[in-house]
């Protein structure tokens, strides 16, 4: 019997324009009826997350930023804070890496530097502020996650940073962000927050994803469900493929397993 439903965002709930399945909130309804929890499981900040629900948010739980913060009726119940001098020496030294750009995402906000052109960062981060000095981010917020922008990250910029895995979670995140986060973060042990929080087993709960960052997600559930266009390796790690985000792979999918009709 599944209690709790969680999905990622970009690719597998989001077509590729960026937009929820028309049937979404009358699932949403029929899966409460049930007394089925939904969570939307995404590396965008929890503000973000927001705008893309303005009239359902009190009926959804938010984990954010890879699972480094979870949301829940706009009350912050978990962040896996990141420790400032550590934060430090990786801004340093991420600095250094040619076409890196990064953001220090926090629970109130996201925080780029004066020296760095905020475009890049737009789509994902809605809260995003300029400091004059990126460090007195610690006296206004907690910094969980360190979002680092590069093209074609997957070979450039992740194989660099994997050297960083000894220390930190280090988390491809989608073409173009590797994330990095305290170790014990990810989107998986945020599943496994609310699991035993609302004391839900794991074989009752599913998970839809598409890319790296969703693994953990896929494996803290008994109904991992890889979307049809998600990264070969999470297809291989997940028990079942189903349809694309460009199909409603995810509405589809919830309709048919729970026999739930519209």
């Amino acid at each position: 019997m599944i209690q709790l439903i969680a999905t990622d965002m970009d690719g597998s709930l989001l077509n590729s324009r960026k937009e929820l399945p028309p049937r979404f909130p009358a699932l949403l309804k029929a899966l409460h009826t049930r007394g089925v929890r939904f969570a939307v499981s995404s590396g965008r900040q929890y503000t973000n997350l927001l705008g893309l629900f303005p009239d359902l948010a009190d009926e959804l739980i938010f984990i954010a930023e890879n699972g480094a913060v979870i949301f829940e009726q706009g009350k912050n119940i978990y962040t896996g804070a990141m420790r400032e001098n550590g934060v430090r020496k990786l801004v340093e030294e991420i600095r250094l890496l040619p076409g890196a750009q990064f953001i220090l995402c926090g629970t109130k906000a996201a925080y780029i530097g004066q020296d760095q052109n905020p475009d890049f960062a737009r789509m994902f981060y809605t809260s995003l502020e300029i400091l004059e000095d990126l460090f007195t981010v610690f006296e206004r917020d907690q910094v969980c996650k360190i979002a680092v922008f590069c093209e074609n990250a997957e070979h450039s910029l992740y194989p660099t940073l994997r050297r960083y895995e000894t220390e930190y979670k280090v988390c491809l995140s989608g073409d173009s962000w590797v994330d990095l986060m305290m170790p014990e973060v990810s989107k998986g042990s945020a599943l496994r927050c609310l699991q035993e929080k609302y004391s839900i087993p794991p074989e009752n709960c599913m998970a839809f994803g598409d890319y790296l960052n969703d693994l953990e997600m896929m494996q803290a559930c008994g109904e991992s469900c890889a979307m049809g266009n998600a990264h070969p390796d999470l297809k291989t790690a997940s028990k079942y493929v189903v349809r694309s985000n460009d199909e409603d792979g995810v509405v589809e999918e919830i309709l048919r397993r729970l026999e739930i009709e519209l």
